[in-house]
């Protein structure tokens, strides 16, 4: 287990020409053996089992995340959580000793009653089953956008979450108890996700409101879409391009609309429609 406490270090050094850690961690995320072929060393790990915990600022992940990180699926094998401080403590706080030994304990002997006792793989049971396939077509469905890049690994990461608090149970069945606490884990990221993106200077209020409006005329019109310069007629024909432009952006981004070509007896048209 990795913890990065300057999480940005590490998108920064991915930008250096010819450097192989972002293939490196998004393999790590997929496969068990990995391997790094230089030309005299070549290094090869079997059976790994890699996490990792960074820690860094909003301001810091907008400016050094670039667009490659998010489009290659790198930014989306990492769970984003967005924390805020929630009290002030001068003097730091005040664990207690025995309570934390407590919990320690508690959970070398859950690892150690996994190892002991499971020895198959960890299924659903029939209630969560049942479950499971009610929800999985949402969280697999295709998302556009930023937002759609960055949270496109939805139904792996609830089934892996799933796991392991079946495991803490020490079970090798996952209930609807354990998949409804990976689902809520799911949503803190998503719209951890959400809130941290779209507080950019894209996403201002007067750009929301603007999106929504535009968002309600493609909804009324979702079966044949509306082109930008329809969408100005129903602006009024009083609102700026660029401002239209950030709005639609704003609708790709979040997933709620998208562009599409459409062939005509001429030039083809770019027409906007609602998902």
């Amino acid at each position: 287990m990795i913890v990065e406490s300057e999480f940005a270090s590490i998108l920064t050094v991915m930008k250096r020409q010819g450097n192989t850690l972002s293939a490196t961690l998004r393999n790590a995320w997929d496969i068990d053996d990995l391997n790094i072929i230089t030309k005299n060393n070549p290094l090869t790990a079997t059976d790994t089992h890699i996490s990792m915990i960074g820690h860094t600022t909003k301001d810091d992940l907008m400016s050094n995340l670039d667009d490659v990180s998010i489009r290659n699926g790198l930014a989306n094998r990492f769970l984003l959580g967005y924390v805020e401080r929630s009290k002030s403590l001068p003097f730091g706080g005040n664990i207690n000793k025995e309570y934390l030994d407590w919990y320690i304990r508690q959970f070398k002997l859950t690892l150690q009653r996994v190892r002991d006792d499971i020895e198959e793989q960890v299924t659903f049971d029939e209630q969560s089953r049942d479950l499971w396939a009610d929800i999985y077509e949402d969280l697999s469905k295709d998302k556009l956008g930023i937002i759609g890049a960055l949270t496109s690994r939805a139904e792996a990461y609830v089934r892996r979450l799933a796991v392991c608090y079946a495991l803490l149970d020490c079970t090798d069945k996952i209930t609807v108890n354990h998949l409804n606490a990976a689902l809520a884990v799911w949503r803190y990221v998503e719209s951890s996700t959400r809130y941290i993106f779209r507080s950019d200077k894209s996403s201002s209020s007067s750009v929301e409101m603007l999106a929504s409006r535009i968002l309600i005329f493609l909804m009324e019109n979702r079966a044949t879409g509306k082109t930008r310069t329809e969408i100005s007629t129903f602006l009024g024909n009083n609102t700026g391009s660029q401002n239209i432009s950030d709005a639609l952006k704003y609708l790709l981004d979040e997933g709620n609309a998208y562009p599409k070509k459409v062939k005509t007896d001429g030039r083809s048209k770019e027409v906007w429609k609602a998902r």
